[in-house]
């Protein structure tokens, strides 16, 4: 596991700390974010060639949208800053937390301090809320699901109807409960803006 200690901002890997690789401590009030860049394995297939310079998979870390690292120039370009490089593989996030602390976590897609439009490298930061896009209008999953049911020929028409029916009003749910959620998230973000005084104009 990777990790990042409130602290002097220690990073964490296999239970060892390490306080001196250019992170900062954080407390309450603070928003963090967390970056990680996955790529393919190389065409050999052998993930340990990557460079550790930070031209593989890596971890990024940010505090109140200023990145955190060691950075260098080269050739007039910004490199370096990733907290960890990491082998591919399949990640989750979580949070360890003490003595009745709590954190609110935000997967996007908008963001109090919004991620740089290229990372050191050329990377772009994506949200992860784009590997959860949302529902399709309940017309249109109603339509795609009588296509993937693939009915016999003689079935009744009113059968399909029933089941196109069916479709349609789990989709509405499922379309009401994303736009709530969607709408929330944005008013939260924006709240958190207003307090900082910044800019909402690119929120919905």
């Amino acid at each position: 596991s990777y990790g990042f200690r409130d602290i002097l901002g220690s990073r964490i890997h296999r239970s060892r700390r390490e306080d001196r690789w250019g992170g900062e401590p954080f407390g309450p009030g603070d928003i963090m974010g967390l970056c990680i860049t996955m790529i393919d394995e190389d065409e050999d297939g052998d993930a340990s060639s990557f460079s550790a310079k930070g031209s593989g998979c890596h971890i990024r870390l940010f505090k109140n949208g200023q990145a955190l690292g060691h950075f260098e120039i080269v050739r007039g370009s910004k490199l370096g800053g990733e907290a960890f490089n990491i082998m591919p593989g399949t990640y989750y996030p979580a949070i360890s937390s003490y003595m009745g602390g709590s954190a609110r976590v935000n997967f996007g897609p908008h963001f109090v301090y919004p991620p740089p439009k290229t990372l050191p490298g050329g990377w772009k930061a994506l949200p992860v809320s784009d590997l959860c896009p949302p529902p399709p209008e309940p017309k249109d999953a109603a339509a795609l699901a009588v296509q993937e049911r693939n009915f016999p020929k003689k079935t009744e028409d009113s059968v399909i109807k029933a089941f196109q029916e069916a479709v349609e009003v789990e989709a509405k749910i499922r379309s009401k409960c994303y736009k709530a959620h969607y709408s929330k998230h944005a008013e939260e973000i924006r709240s958190d803006r207003l307090q900082r005084g910044f800019n909402n104009a690119d929120l919905p």
